[in-house]
């Protein structure tokens, strides 16, 4: 298998990149103190876990996305299925 075909995006990758990615990247969160983290390999999504003072207008200040780590993991997350796929095509699964 050459490298423009390891990469190249099938519905079968992309599914299982996706399903990897919301499995386990975001029920893999760790709660520390008051602040709950989503992402692996990177966090990137925090969320404040503190309630929102009465008198606040806006309590989305709570939550912190970070898009390049979400960017990574997307990435991360699809080279993981591209070998999946790869190991099971090639019947090493």
């Amino acid at each position: 298998m050459k490298w423009k075909e390891f990469f190249k995006p099938s519905l079968r990758k992309i599914i299982l990149a996706v399903a990897l990615f919301l499995v386990i990247g975001f029920f893999a969160g760790l709660e520390i103190a008051d602040v709950a983290l989503y992402g692996l390999p990177l966090v990137y999504y925090e969320k404040g876990l503190m309630p929102c003072p009465p008198d606040a207008v806006d309590c989305s200040r709570n939550s912190t996305i970070f898009f390049e780590n979400l960017v990574i993991d997307i990435i991360f997350w699809y080279l993981i299925a591209c070998l999946i796929v790869y190991f099971y095509e090639k019947k090493i699964i």
